[in-house]
């Protein structure tokens, strides 16, 4: 296939895709390096490991790993979109298998290291929180705010997408006391309970007494436990604000997080610890016990024993 066909498929992809306008850009500026790469190296149209070199040449330029994946999001769909249109170079047909088979080897020949990161990330990431909290009231409520989202998230193994859709009455009693178990709108809309642990509803607690002394009135009426704090409303904390103010902090703990990171450390922690799998895959609400080893990590080592010893045990 010719570059100029692989173009007139990218624009044909890109005006099919459901996302919105920034998203749009983004995906066309992906396919755009995708291209320009093809461009250069007309080899690849012909190399089943075009992904890898793809990956090879988005990490040359120095992006973000986060952005490196992203991109590689992008330029697998596209991939997908050929072979749906039967317009997929032969050579790229096993592309992704390619692509699994040899990343998987060069994971296997390293060294495996102990599972999950630096135990003490956490603790320092929380005790930048905690030390914001020492300021004026309203710096002090959001300093409040934000360590209380961090140790649900990190205490819990909430999606942060499922934190801050918590309504107040969710969280809290009518009489204001925190829940010993709150409610949350799990993917597919299921609601489920779950527990709070002891230091969870301590630092709820503390933030919406915070937010009370703050803005009596408006505490009284907001809808939703995690909130922005404006002077003349309320509104919910939004995915981008949460995540600003999480990767401030972790940077200013002298290391790199997302929310989500939160829940990964979690269940790093809780497998280090020797908690059956099991139980970890039940917190994390994940279907399938594959799913919560990679989602921690797990060396390909690790995943093999594990599995083994749970197909072991359903056989006796």
């Amino acid at each position: 296939m010719e570059l100029a066909r692989l173009e007139e498929m990218a624009d044909a992809f890109l005006s099919g895709i459901q996302v919105t306008e920034e998203g749009r850009a983004l995906y066309a500026a992906a396919l755009r390096d995708f291209l320009d790469l093809l461009e250069a190296r007309p080899d690849l149209l012909r190399d089943p490991g075009v992904l890898l070199q793809a990956r090879q040449a988005l990490r040359e330029r120095g992006l973000r790993p986060s952005t490196v994946t992203f991109k590689m999001t992008v330029i697998r769909r596209f991939l997908d979109y050929l072979d749906l249109r039967e317009a997929l170079p032969p050579a790229w047909a096993r592309a992704r298998a390619y692509e699994r088979a040899m990343r998987g080897r060069a994971r296997e020949e390293t060294a495996a290291p102990p599972l999950g990161p630096d135990p003490d990330l956490l603790g320092r990431l929380l005790q930048v929180l905690r030390r914001r909290i020492d300021g004026p009231p309203r710096n002090r409520a959001r300093a409040m705010r934000d360590y209380a989202l961090a140790l649900l998230l990190a205490r819990t193994g909430l999606r942060v997408s499922e934190a801050l859709s918590l309504r107040t009455e969710d969280v809290f009693a009518e009489d204001g006391r925190v829940r010993r178990e709150a409610r949350i709108r799990a993917k597919g809309r299921q609601e489920q309970w779950f527990p709070l642990p002891e230091d969870v509803r301590r630092a709820l607690a503390a933030w919406r007494e915070a937010l009370q002394e703050l803005h009596p009135r408006l505490a009284r009426r907001a809808s939703f436990v995690f909130v922005s704090l404006g002077r003349n409303r309320l509104g919910r904390l939004s995915r981008q604000q949460a995540w600003n103010i999480l990767t401030s902090a972790a940077r200013e703990a002298g290391f790199r997080a997302s929310p989500h990171d939160l829940r990964r450390m979690l269940a790093r922690r809780l497998l280090r610890q020797g908690v059956d799998l099991a139980k970890v895959q039940a917190v994390l609400r994940h279907r399938s016990p594959a799913t919560t080893l990679r989602y921690a990590r797990a060396q390909p080592h690790e995943i093999r024993r594990a599995l083994e010893e749970a197909q072991g045990e359903q056989k006796d």
